[in-house]
């Protein structure tokens, strides 16, 4: 082979070698974004169905204008995507609300926070890790 082939096997060789660089970093940043985004539809839930406890009178299983004491579902809390700890706040009827963090199962330095107001309102959003 002359250095002309040479030349052209190794810019060849480069140029194959970028082009794998580049879909792996696109595929992975894409990753992220779908973990971040499922995350975000399953807190979504979660805050639904807090409000919707607040909602209901104590009779019938709701926590009568109150987040105090509520409990989302088992397959809620540990899903596919992540694992969400959820707490309340009662300071009192005007200050209720709950707190939700998820952390990710597929990296557990990525985690959302969010908190859910009286009127159900997702609001005071932190994220870490890669979610940044």
């Amino acid at each position: 082979m002359g250095s002309q082939q040479n030349i052209l096997l190794i810019l060849a060789i480069m140029i194959i070698g970028i082009a794998i660089s580049i879909s792996y970093s696109i595929v992975t940043s894409y990753s992220i974004q779908v973990d971040k985004d499922e995350m975000l539809n399953e807190i979504r839930a979660i805050a639904a169905d807090a409000y919707q406890y607040k909602s209901r009178e104590k009779e019938i299983g709701g926590g009568s204008n109150s987040y105090y004491l509520y409990n989302p579902l088992p397959e809620m809390i540990n899903t596919t995507n992540a694992k969400y700890q959820v707490s309340t706040s009662n300071k009192s009827v005007l200050l209720s609300y709950v707190m939700i963090l998820g952390i990710s199962k597929r990296d557990t330095a990525n985690k959302i926070y969010v908190e859910v107001n009286m009127e159900g309102i997702l609001r005071n959003f932190s994220y870490s890790g890669d979610f940044q």
